[in-house]
């Protein structure tokens, strides 16, 4: 198995997506969508956007088009952490 030669930077990608994910759920929430619905309008499986939303995946290219023109955001700001947002809580026994 290879060594991760940019911890820091896979930390920092890893942070991004729950980031994404985390404003994704909010926008979805607040245009009042449920998982279901919005996975249809652009073309995925609900199992996906959890996936997503839980910052578990990253979508492609096409997917993040999708998914911020759905939204009406830019895509810079999905990846903006957003004031007063709950930090992604850790996984249970690791630090």
């Amino acid at each position: 198995m290879s060594e991760n030669r940019y911890p820091q930077k896979e930390a920092a990608y890893i942070e991004k997506a729950k980031i994404f994910g985390q404003n994704l759920r909010t926008a979805r929430k607040e245009m009042g969508h449920t998982m279901e619905a919005f996975a249809k309008g652009i073309g995925v499986t609900t199992a996906y956007i959890g996936l997503i939303e839980r910052g578990e995946r990253t979508p492609s290219f096409q997917t993040l088009i999708k998914i911020c023109e759905f939204v009406g955001q830019d895509i810079g700001l999905m990846l903006v952490a957003k004031e007063g947002a709950d930090a992604p809580a850790p996984k249970k026994g690791k630090k």
